[in-house]
């Protein structure tokens, strides 16, 4: 039987955020990530992004 090609690489490390400035650039990458992939114009128009609710 074959084995159906992999989606996901090994990558199992953690990120420590250290201060308030890195959250927020960690929090602004996650928000507009839909919108620079071209799934909707504004962050605030991706259904599964919650903290917009």
């Amino acid at each position: 039987m074959p084995v159906p090609p992999r989606v996901w690489l090994d990558e199992n490390y953690d990120r420590i955020i250290r201060d308030n400035k890195e959250f927020q650039e960690k929090m602004n990458y996650i928000i507009n990530n839909p919108v620079k992939t071209n799934l909707v114009e504004a962050a605030k128009d991706y259904k599964w992004l919650y903290i917009f609710d």
